[in-house]
């Protein structure tokens, strides 16, 4: 897992693009603190082997400073229905980070 605290500002771009258009790639980049969505990212599509999943919910993990589970050699490639894999499944391993995030976010913003 990479870093990407202490919060700041990112400058993040969503891209409106036709339905079932495949030829852009949502990514983000921490270094620096740019995230390109597109329109589809918040449709939730069939992945792989019976998971589903919305891009951007994928990509704002990237924001928190999660690496992809899906890569080959990744400790946790067979979890597919991991959030960092090709699901939407919040798991143990992210929530400790999510929550430092959320805790730093909301002291920043004097909500108690």
């Amino acid at each position: 897992m990479s870093s990407a605290f202490p919060p700041s500002h990112w400058s993040i771009t969503v891209r409106k693009i036709p339905k079932r258009y495949e030829g852009y790639q949502s990514l983000v980049t921490p270094s620096r603190r740019t995230a390109e969505l597109d329109s589809q990212d918040f449709d939730l599509e069939k992945k792989i082997r019976g998971t589903y999943q919305r891009g951007v919910v994928h990509e704002f993990g990237h924001l928190l400073g999660y690496d992809d589970e899906y890569r080959a050699g990744s400790k946790y490639y067979t979890d597919v229905n991991s959030i960092m894999n090709a699901g939407e499944t919040i798991r143990q391993r992210h929530r400790s980070h999510y929550m430092t995030w959320l805790s730093m976010t909301l002291k920043a913003k004097k909500i108690n």
